[in-house]
């Protein structure tokens, strides 16, 4: 568990499932590792725990995460391919990328193939990996045919086109008067490769065609119609094929099928992993073993993964996810990292330290190399470092320009009190600015800058901008404005990310009017705020933090946690742990810091709640040789807890007046 504590949700429902028997699951162990040979197999087991005091009822699902994307629906073909098309309640969905703007043209004729594109990264295609593809203006794709044939068959076949990807293969004439271009566009940041048939007509027809194919790097490939020609909609083939052509999924062949606003998913994921139970029931307190067989068959070497999604009845954890590691590999040896405790809990009284270590063991059969780094659990509160609600004048805001900012306190305002204005001018010619500038302010305390503020403006023939600085030299544009907004009673709200954050910043505000056009601007409640910078260091590595442990061998860490500077409360960290383990590499050691006065005693059992009116009551079981017991809280499960009161029996009341709290109990001598 990473933390005792006890969460109270201020509502009687929450309440009410506390009192009453439930089942508790509890996964053990939290993950499975797997290995074998290419053609093998291995077994591991995990258990279902209820924990609980009522029955436990489970189904299980198994949700691939490597090699390729889930499966879509559709076939199976022998390889594992399957589709799914957006009309399927788990299809994809249809979302037109168009690419005719900034996508490369292929200059096509009619019965054309292109040479090999690059895709810009490798995708692997029924077990084989390619890096480029070639397009045939017959609205098909092929990662090595050398054919352009308008005749489509039906998949699958021996005949080439093979390794084929067929959009909608029919005799297409991109040299047709009238018709547009195919496209390709290589998408390197979203990890994709589309190519777009683009007004594309069927031989001897005027009717345009408007398609895509999307290749993702995962190995998923999504096909989608914007618009399907008259003829091309009962003469095509959609699907694709093997090397050999004597492997492939087939969805349509010369039938009236496709469809404007079509998409089409082919995936494939083999199913290496399978399970001895996949539903039952766990009575109160026991458990079920289940045997997870990983399966090697037809698949290369590497590292494959896989989500078990084990769904119940607990009403706390209605799914739980055991994540599965199956590496195919001539290696039989790992490394195994195993950790000692799992979690770690000190407490001192303020102003001292306390030194204490953990052990790092390899129960593996080869070198477990290791590193640690340490991070803190903090929910930085927002400080504003700059304000002003003009409700006594300008304050240390200053006007220059041709007009100055009035500061205004009659009946028309924004938040019901005063606030500044400024109006076009009458004297004069042209445009004239007002321009107010705040004080210097430190925005060094906050990890990102925000400007706020509410405003109403009429802007018919002026226009209005707000600037910042953060060298008192060099002016920033983040806003501006030249047509109405808001209104009186009805301000506008602004926030405004200010980029650069220094320890001299200042904020301006600057309308540019036209003479007599009525227009005026007004403006109230600025600040700037953000996220506090919150910086702690009670949390050291004493050992070295890299290292090797042998096989069959373990390592102590030393560590320190030090209350130096640190007021009374309860503090969280982390220290990772990352290694070789192939499916532990990275590992959380939460650690609990509690600054008091007093002796420690532990957290108590078996603390519930109970609810009169308004009126919260928890209770706790006594704890041999407690003499008090302090009660913290906190906005957050695992935010800072603040102490709130030290009480001398096994019980603590209070009015509720927040939608949620949480709290933490502590045993004293």
């Amino acid at each position: 568990m990473k933390k005792q504590l006890y969460a109270v949700f201020i509502s009687v429902s929450s309440i009410f499932s506390i009192l009453t028997a439930t089942p508790d699951i509890v996964i053990d162990p939290d993950r499975v590792f797997a290995s074998a040979l290419p053609g093998s197999s291995d077994t591991e087991s995990y258990s279902i725990v209820n924990a609980g005091t009522s029955d436990l009822t489970y189904n299980t699902a198994i949700s691939y995460t490597s090699k390729k994307d889930t499966k879509g629906g559709g076939g199976p073909d022998t390889y594992g391919y399957e589709w799914r098309d957006s009309d399927a309640p788990d299809g994809p969905v249809y979302n037109w990328i168009e690419i005719n703007t900034f996508g490369t043209a292929i200059m096509m004729t009619d019965d054309f193939l292109s040479p090999s594109i690059p895709l810009g990264f490798t995708f692997n295609f029924y077990g084989t990996d390619f890096t480029s593809v070639k397009v045939c203006s017959n609205g098909f794709l092929s990662f090595t045919t050398t054919t352009n044939t308008a005749l489509n068959e039906t998949i699958p076949s021996a005949s080439e086109p093979n390794n084929l990807l067929a959009l909608m293969w029919d005799d297409l004439n991109p040299s047709a008067v009238g018709s547009g271009f195919v496209y390709y566009y290589s998408d390197t940041v979203n990890k994709r490769f589309i190519v777009e048939y683009s007004g594309i007509p069927h031989y001897g027809s005027t009717s345009l065609n408007y398609a895509q194919v999307i290749l993702y790097e995962s190995g998923r490939i999504v096909y989608q119609y914007k618009n399907v020609g008259d003829v091309t909609i009962t003469s095509s083939t959609v699907g694709i094929k093997n090397s050999t052509g004597l492997v492939g999924l087939q969805v349509v062949n010369n039938y009236s099928y496709l469809k404007n606003n079509l998409a089409i998913q082919f995936s494939a994921v083999p199913k290496w992993l399978s399970l001895s139970s996949y539903s039952g029931v766990v009575p109160a307190s026991s458990n079920t073993l289940i045997n997870a067989v990983c399966s090697a068959a037809g698949l290369d070497y590497g590292t494959y993964t896989a989500d078990v999604k084990i769904f119940s009845n607990d009403p706390e954890q209605p799914l739980k996810i055991l994540p599965v590691t199956f590496i195919v590999s001539d290696i039989t040896s790992w490394p195994d990292i195993e950790l000692n405790p799992v979690s770690l809990s000190e407490s001192v009284i303020p102003g001292n330290s306390v030194q204490d270590t953990f052990g790092l063991t390899n129960s593996g059969d080869t070198d477990l190399s290791y590193s640690l780094t340490t991070s803190y659990e903090v929910i930085p509160e927002n400080i504003t470092v700059s304000s002003n609600d003009f409700n006594s004048g300008l304050g240390t805001w200053v006007n220059s320009g041709g007009i100055n900012w009035v500061w205004t306190t009659d009946t028309n305002n924004l938040d019901g009190t005063s606030y500044l204005q400024a109006l076009a001018h009458t004297s004069g010619g042209g445009t004239k600015s007002s321009i107010i500038t705040s004080a210097p302010f430190d925005g060094t305390s906050c990890s990102q800058l925000y400007l706020n503020f509410y405003q109403y403006a009429v802007f018919t023939q002026s226009s209005g901008t707000v600037e910042y600085t953060s060298d008192g030299t060099n002016w920033i544009t983040v806003y501006t404005k030249d047509t109405n907004i808001g209104g009186w009673g009805t301000p506008n709200f602004q926030k405004i990310l200010l980029p650069v954050i220094s320890p001299t910043m200042q904020v301006r505000f600057t309308g540019v009017f036209t003479k007599l056009s009525g227009d005026m601007w007004n403006f109230d409640n600025v600040s700037v705020s953000g996220p506090e910078v919150i910086t702690l260091s009670w949390l050291s590595i004493d050992s070295p933090v890299s290292g090797i442990v042998v096989p069959a061998s373990a390592k102590d860490i030393l560590f320190t946690c030090d209350s130096s500077g640190l007021a009374e409360g309860i503090y969280y960290a982390d220290i990772k742990v990352e290694s070789n383990d192939p499916d532990e590499a990275n590992v959380i050691i939460p650690v609990e810091f509690i600054v008091t006065t007093g002796t420690s005693l532990g957290t108590p059992a078996n603390v519930l709640t109970s609810v009169a009116g308004s009126v919260i009551n928890i209770t706790w079981d006594t704890v041999a040789g407690a003499a008090s017991y302090d009660v913290y809280s906190s906005d957050y499960p695992y935010g800072t807890f603040v102490f709130l009161a030290n009480v001398s029996t096994e019980q603590y009341s209070f009015t509720y007046t927040e939608p949620r709290k949480f709290y933490y109990i502590i045993a004293r001598n």
